[in-house]
């Protein structure tokens, strides 16, 4: 019911009965409060461009593998034929899928190169936004030392994006 009275109240302009917050106290100053949300969004981003870049990594890192395969075309092709005389019933069915099979890995390794190619000015990119990621983080960090009290920064720990 107070909150239907609140709403009423601020939609007629007659004033509100909530108390404004307590600015006497510098914790919960504008500027300290602003200063503190500008860090915590610097934070939040520069995790997420972390995070992308650890799953680029891990992309090119498969990729790089995948592509380091040696495959022999010519002897998956003699091994699919020769156990064609294994059996009937065997040969048959690995006849019939061992070329789906073979193509498939053939499609695998050429996206594999695809991404060893265009992945690299990705995680480029990726690293140049964490650069500017974390000078947006440092002056955020300026502001929240300089507007707010020791005891009320909170967490003012430099956010590290190891790759390891």
């Amino acid at each position: 019911m107070n909150a239907i009275i609140e709403f009423l109240r601020r939609l007629l302009g007659i004033g509100s009965t909530t108390a404004p917050p307590d600015t006497s106290d510098p914790c919960n100053a504008h500027a300290c409060v602003d200063a503190k949300a500008r860090l915590n969004d610097a934070r939040k981003s520069f995790n997420s461009i972390c995070t992308g870049l650890k799953a680029v990594r891990a992309i090119l890192v498969a990729a790089q593998q995948v592509v380091s395969i040696k495959i022999d075309i010519w002897a998956m092709i003699r091994g699919l034929f020769l156990s064609g005389f294994v059996g009937i019933f065997g040969g048959v069915l690995l006849l019939l899928i061992g070329p789906v099979l073979i193509l498939i890995s053939i499609v695998i390794y050429f996206i594999s190169w695809a991404v060893l190619i265009s992945f690299p000015g990705v995680a480029l990119n990726l690293v140049a936004a964490l650069a500017e990621e974390r000078k947006k983080f440092s002056d955020a960090l300026k502001d929240v030392v300089s507007q707010c009290p020791e005891h009320c920064r909170g967490d003012v720990s430099v956010p590290e994006c190891p790759l390891d």
